[in-house]
């Protein structure tokens, strides 16, 4: 219901912005999402668990939309679907926090970055600027010094009560490489760039007289207060209206709703392609792992590895509850 009271408020306000650049944007996010997919991935096999790409997609994608039904579901289902393919509980759902974090303080090292191309004339949102100090001066560390950012982390982690020392004592004795570290903030600044390019093709459609600094401020200020209003199910409203409110001065509040009614559209348009995408290739993954054949015995026949999986799933299992966590 929210997503369609911004739509139709387009109508009342300057219109969309041209076919062509709504497909452009499209395109822009369905490539975002797969790096932001890999990106997943790759937190995962920091954490000690490699997964193929397509199947790393898939998780990523069949999780993904679940977060416009109650903020940050993605989360949780990202755990569970993780952990039908042989991913911990605790791992599953910590690499969701992870790459939550990692947009955040990418998004809020870019709001604070523009700060002098929209801060004169939005003065609704110029506090969101000192929300995003520490957030940005994180990622910065991290990109400067990964690995003692992360054992500093991971440490701090550590002395928290429950789940969250649980999972910073593991990160402490598994400190990921440097290498692998850094590839990760490639990535997210990667998805970031794309993302914001997808905007521009927006904003260049239904208004002109945008300057570059107010564009990438409005969108990372946008994200910014979608990522801390929790209780706004996808950050929707919260992110629109801080984004129009920056964009406003220059393109006027009219055109401003259409062009962040548009970006919303572009975004789950994307996620759902990405979704079918995904799981294409994910069914054709599977397809060859159940055509690949092992020997299980001396003169015994080979049989599909999907059954030989499934005949040492019961001792995963019994191993993983013997560690105290969920079965994969």
């Amino acid at each position: 219901m929210a997503l369609r009271s911004r739509f139709d408020a387009v109508d009342a306000a300057a219109g969309w912005p041209p076919a062509a650049a709504l497909a452009v944007a499209a395109g822009a996010n369905l490539a975002a999402n797969a790096v932001l997919a890999l990106t997943w991935g790759d937190i995962v096999a920091a954490a000690g668990t490699r997964l193929d790409r397509s199947l790393a997609a898939w998780i990523w994608a069949s999780s993904q939309l679940s977060r416009y039904l109650i903020g940050g579901a993605q989360i949780a289902g990202r755990a569970v679907v993780a952990a039908r393919h042989g991913v911990t509980l605790r791992t599953g759902g910590a690499s969701a926090v992870i790459e939550v974090i990692l947009a955040f303080c990418v998004a809020s090292a870019a709001a604070l970055a523009t700060v002098p191309s929209w801060a004169g004339d939005a003065d609704a949102v110029r506090w969101l600027g000192a929300v995003a100090v520490v957030p940005a001066g994180l990622f910065v560390s991290l990109v400067v010094a990964p690995g003692p950012t992360t054992r500093v982390l991971a440490g701090a982690m550590a002395r928290l009560p429950a789940a969250a020392g649980r999972f910073g004592s593991l990160a402490r004795d598994r400190i990921p490489p440097t290498g692998l570290l850094a590839r990760v903030a490639a990535l997210m600044l990667t998805n970031f760039a794309i993302r914001v390019a997808g905007f521009a093709v927006l904003v260049a459609g239904a208004s002109e007289g945008v300057g570059a600094g107010r564009l990438v401020g409005a969108y990372a200020l946008g994200q910014v207060a979608g990522r801390v209003a929790i209780f706004a199910p996808g950050g929707v409203g919260p992110r629109e209206g801080v984004t129009a409110l920056v964009l406003a001065p220059v393109t006027g509040m009219g055109g401003a709703v259409a062009i962040v009614a548009a970006a919303r559209l572009v975004e789950v348009v994307a996620e759902l392609g990405f979704l079918g995408i995904a799981f294409g290739a994910f069914r054709r993954h599977a397809a060859r792992r159940r055509s690949e054949v092992v020997e299980v015995g001396p003169g015994e026949p080979p049989r599909p590895l999907g059954e030989v999986e499934a005949i040492e799933a019961p001792a995963t299992v019994e191993r993983d509850h013997a560690k105290g966590e969920a079965p994969g």
